[in-house]
């Protein structure tokens, strides 16, 4: 039963010339006439099981009423060339902030709208001065349902748009929003995701994921990671290098850090060979100058 004001409830044949379908405020944006094909043609064959929703505007010249909800409807009528259309006519609506309101309610409702256009509805609200619990209340929406809106609203347009198309879901967007200062990053996991889900993969977890991300990633080690390193292969091999207290990967990695220079590097590995019976083949150049190393040595000693 419908209790309270019943009047705007009540249907009337609307002329189409005098309906203006303002795209900027409806919070679904621009409908394409080709997006409402399927319609027109079902409207066309069963008639339309639903009205309109319009209010009197003047806003527009030559125009009486402005659409509030049904803007897909309204356009799939057009293409039909109905003189009229079934409205109510929303009187109740006394200003902006109202009719901005009853749009975005009616459209949040309904299942086909993405979470995208759903988190610029919200985002509206907030923008508005609305606290997450009145905007729950007046969408009919969890707490958590209008949080994950509003965070992906603050999170970069390319992460957006992922999740307009359904690659981002709403547990990516709570989990990327704590790297939300951090766009590297970031674009860095959404190309994760986008890799795990080309593979088949839906439900990505990034935080189980973070460890095999960093792992993978080729960069620049910090002087502790190669710190940590050593110590790793230190624990790890035992085999050290003929009349040295070091490993053979520890001089790889001394070089790379910049410790030791390409002579020393050479001269480990050399001595890497020999203990494995391996030929030791540097490059000719190399050899030349190590052969003049063992000269300058044997000529000292």
């Amino acid at each position: 039963m419908i209790s309270g004001d019943i009047s705007k409830y009540q249907v009337s044949f609307v002329p189409v010339a005098e309906i203006f379908c303002d795209h900027e405020f409806n919070c679904r944006g621009r409908i394409i006439p080709g997006e409402v094909r399927d319609l027109a043609d079902s409207i066309s064959e069963i008639g339309l099981e639903q009205p309109i929703h319009v209010q009197p505007y003047e806003g527009k010249p030559g125009k009486k009423y402005r659409i509030i909800s049904g803007h897909r409807r309204f356009t799939a009528v057009s293409q039909l060339q109905w003189k009229t259309i079934p409205a109510v006519i929303r009187t109740d609506l006394t200003d902006e902030t109202k009719a901005r309101e009853a749009n975005l309610i009616e459209n949040i409702q309904r299942t086909d709208l993405n979470i995208l256009k759903e988190a610029e509805a919200v985002s509206w609200f907030v923008v508005k001065g609305y606290s997450q619990s009145q905007i729950s209340r007046k969408l009919g929406k969890t707490a958590g349902w209008v949080d994950v809106r509003r965070k992906l609203m603050l999170l970069p347009e390319f992460v957006q748009k992922e999740a307009a198309n359904g690659v981002i879901t709403q547990s990516h967007i709570q989990q990327l929003f704590q790297f939300r200062d951090n766009p590297e990053k970031i674009s860095e996991l959404v190309r994760y995701i986008k890799e795990r889900a080309d593979e088949g993969e839906r439900a990505i977890q990034i935080k189980q994921n973070m460890d095999i991300i960093q792992f993978a990633k080729v960069r620049r080690p910090t002087p502790q990671e190669i710190k940590d390193r050593l110590a790793e292969i230190g624990a790890m091999i035992t085999n050290k290098l003929p009349d040295e207290g070091f490993y053979f990967p520890h001089k790889v990695l001394a070089w790379a850090a910049g410790n030791i220079s390409l002579a020393e590097f050479y001269v480990a590995l050399r001595k890497e060979c020999n203990r494995l019976s391996l030929p030791f083949t540097p490059p000719e150049d190399v050899r030349r100058i190590l052969d003049g190393l063992n000269q300058t040595k044997n000529q000292t000693t």
